[in-house]
């Protein structure tokens, strides 16, 4: 029985062109995703999409997925499938799974400024977008902790707030 390798993917950047910021960034996360999470690989061939989003002053970047081939480039793709505007915070928070992109879309935090082709592709993309739970701080487990722990901090100053209360009544009743 022979080893199956795991395809590989290449992320290309027009010849001559430096990436802005964002599609730097955009570049470290795919090739960081790529190499740690084999089943992002099995996403990406199965991709035949490009988005282009542009963030506050102007700033965009597009990426297109060919298959094999991821391709980055500056500024709003002219054949780009989907088309999102909105504040890097926004989309920040929408990658790493804290905002849900639909509700973003809805409250008008995410504009889409080119209707979708292809909804289901759209959709499969942002999910390849978004970051692995494995790798999120405020994982299903931790928040569950955080609501226990506020939940019990809450219990313990209404105690508090109720004890106080009661000993104002008695030390009333007491001196008076």
């Amino acid at each position: 029985m022979g080893m199956t390798s795991t395809p590989t993917i290449s992320i290309l950047v027009k010849e001559g062109i430096a990436l802005n910021g964002m599609g730097q960034m955009m570049r470290q996360y795919l090739e960081q995703n790529l190499a740690d999470f084999p089943e992002k690989v099995e996403q990406a061939l199965r991709l035949r999409y490009g988005v282009s989003v542009e963030v506050e002053r102007g700033i965009a970047s597009s990426i297109r997925f060919e298959g094999e081939t991821i391709c980055l480039q500056n500024g709003v793709a002219a054949g780009a499938d989907l088309q999102l505007k909105g504040s890097y915070h926004t989309l920040a928070k929408i990658l790493c799974g804290q905002v849900n992109p639909l509700g973003a879309i809805l409250k008008g935090r995410i504009k889409v400024m080119r209707v979708p082709r292809r909804p289901v592709q759209a959709f499969r993309t942002l999910q390849f977008l978004k970051i692995p739970p494995e790798l999120l701080i405020n994982s299903p487990a931790t928040t569950q902790k955080k609501k226990t722990g506020r939940t019990l901090s809450t219990l313990a100053v209404l105690t508090t707030l109720l004890l106080l209360l009661a000993l104002c009544f008695i030390y009333i009743d007491l001196f008076h």
